[in-house]
């Protein structure tokens, strides 16, 4: 019977290796079935509870909040980072998911008109959690996989294992969202957040006894920690983002699209999906339909990514992942008029019980099927953008800063995202959202620039900070490394 490992992509995959990668699959899906019970409401929920039940009326107050998570995520992401590098990954991440179990019992004790600091207090809990959480499962996975794989030299096993994993991922979102919805219709919203909070206390204390190092890597780093090693290790982010024009360049493009992106899922994404699909059913129910497609793509770019030549096929993919994103987007709420509320649904029951497995309002099912179609070939594309440039920075990145690098990069991006965020919760409510989009495509397409420019620099190898670009092993940039690529028979 194959391994986990080989059904997730890794070609005769050493003991190591399997253990890892289990761990690794059994932890995302865990933590994915846990987070997506709230998210098709939790940005409505806390918006209407501002707004007195009106979400546009507290899109400016949700916009405040999202400000404070952010100063505060930026400000604490980097260094909980560099403190997995030197003490270990597991502390870090049972920490965040303690501060998570704090913050979803937080907003289960918000209504309309609980004062506004315990909204405040939700928020900070949200930014510690995120700050620790962020890039410390993944860097502690590349870190054990280069020690595990160390045959997978050209990392074609890696991008076929990224993408099965994500599709694994996916599909458990997909097992927990309609369940998710039913379980708010049928109790409350207020139950499901509370049942989330014990989960991520469990979960806390569950990675404390799995996420451990193998004996290779443990053996080849230092022996103890120290404050000035800490201090070093804080500092080398900054001097490996400026000591290469291929990073600096790509990594920044990579900035300003993950900021818009950012933005458009706290701002305007769930407005979008309610103005057009009104109940939490019909939501979760478009989700489903989205995340099944989503699971297909993450699959299949790991192994159809191997066709492509990163150098070449990089920049062009995000700029049709990112412009025509969000102009498809704007062009559909240009166009279709959004149905009032007592428009006829249409349902699909699970049979022998009154429960709506899917349901849309009948004036929304061109809109829907149009955003889907959209939704499916611009993942694609956007997912094979995902996969070869993590084939390359897998290797680009020292291990002995890749967890403080993980923080950094998303520290970076929430900078950026606090004028986004400041700014949309301005512009939104009053010139809609076709507008909005608009900008969106057109700041997208400012990084996908960015990122072109980059790949015409030659790519660094693996070195450390301190030694300078001129250190750099380089691979020229019109290197056409799909020349090295053996083709496989599942395209």
């Amino acid at each position: 019977m194959p391994s986990i490992a080989s059904l997730l992509g890794l070609k005769q995959p050493s003991e190591n290796a399997i253990r890892l990668v289990r761990k690794m699959a059994f932890l995302r899906v865990t933590l994915t079935a846990v987070f997506e019970f709230s998210t098709t409401w939790f940005l409505i929920y806390i918006a209407e509870s501002l707004g007195g039940g009106d979400y546009f009326a507290g899109l400016t107050l949700l916009g405040t909040l999202i400000v404070i998570r952010s100063v505060i995520q930026t400000a604490v992401d980097y260094p909980s980072g560099t403190l997995g590098d030197r003490y270990g990954q597991r502390y870090v991440l049972a920490s965040g998911f303690v501060c998570y179990s704090a913050a979803y019992w937080v907003i289960s004790t918000i209504t309309v008109g609980t004062p506004f600091t315990a909204f405040i207090l939700l928020y900070i809990l949200l930014a510690l959690g995120a700050s620790q959480m962020s890039g410390t499962l993944e860097s502690w996975f590349d870190n054990n996989y280069r020690f595990a794989m160390p045959d997978d030299v050209d990392r074609k096993s890696y991008g076929a294992l990224m993408g099965r994993l994500g599709m694994l991922i996916k599909f458990s979102a997909i097992l927990v969202i309609i369940p998710g919805a039913w379980l708010a219709t049928a109790t409350s919203r207020i139950w499901v957040f509370q049942l989330q909070s014990v989960l991520c206390l469990v979960i806390a204390i569950m990675v404390v006894f799995v996420v451990r190092d193998l004996t290779e890597f443990e053996e080849s780093q230092d022996d103890g920690p120290s404050e000035k090693a800490y201090t070093t290790l804080l500092l080398d982010g900054f001097r490996f983002l400026k000591s290469d024009p291929f990073i600096t360049l790509t990594i920044i493009g990579e900035i300003i699209i993950g900021a818009t992106l950012f933005t458009f899922w706290m701002i305007t994404y769930y407005p979008f999906l309610f103005l057009f699909l009104l109940t939490d059913v019909a939501v979760s129910s478009y989700r489903t339909f989205g995340i099944i497609s989503a699971g297909i793509e993450q699959e299949r770019s790991g192994i159809w990514s191997k066709r492509f030549d990163p150098v070449k096929w990089i920049p062009r993919f995000r700029f049709i992942s990112e412009f025509f994103f969000y102009t498809l987007f704007a062009v559909v709420v240009f166009i279709f008029p959004a149905p009032p509320s007592s428009d006829t649904f249409i349902r699909l029951y699970l049979p022998f019980t009154e429960l709506a497995i899917f349901e849309f309002p009948s004036m929304s099912l061109v809109p829907v099927i149009l955003t889907l179609i959209m939704w499916t070939v611009t993942g694609f594309i956007g997912s094979f953008a995902d996969v070869l440039t993590q084939r390359i920075y897998i290797d680009v990145i020292p291990n002995e800063i890749r967890n403080s690098w993980y923080s950094l990069k998303p520290t970076l991006r929430t900078i950026l995202m606090i004028p986004l965020v400041v700014f949309f919760g301005w512009f939104v409510p009053g010139y809609g959202l076709p507008f909005t989009f608009i900008l969106f495509a057109l700041i997208a397409c400012v990084g996908v620039l960015l990122i072109r420019q980059g790949f015409k620099h030659p790519i660094p190898a693996s070195v450390t900070p301190e030694q300078g670009a001129n250190q750099f092993e380089d691979t020229p940039a019109d290197t056409d490394l799909s020349e090295s690529i053996e083709f496989d028979d599942d395209f």
